[in-house]
């Protein structure tokens, strides 16, 4: 089995064109060969906590994507390979909570 090790940053970045929400760009780090991987979360343009929601573009060791988030919003995420069998990972193997 293919473990999903994932770092992540979401970094949200001020937006002039719409007045009140900020784009949010969550990046996945994950080994080499990982395949697919989706990422949900509590927003409607993140599923709602669908496991194969979103589709991350990217391809080799990194993933991302990018929604619109209202201002001031708390987002929780998870990235998955498509089914809640195959959530992230950290480095020893230990499965990440939301974000």
């Amino acid at each position: 089995m293919v473990r999903l090790t994932l770092l992540l940053a979401a970094l949200a970045v001020a937006t002039a064109s719409v007045a009140q929400s900020r784009k949010l760009t969550i990046v996945a780090h994950v080994p080499e060969n990982s395949g697919k991987v989706y990422v949900t979360g509590d927003i409607p343009a993140l599923g709602p906590w669908k496991p194969n929601a979103v589709l991350m573009a990217g391809d080799g060791t990194e993933r991302r994507v990018t929604v619109d988030v209202e201002e001031g919003k708390d987002v929780f995420f998870v990235c998955t390979q498509g089914t809640w069998t195959r959530k992230g990972v950290d480095e020893q193997g230990v499965e990440q909570p939301a974000f």
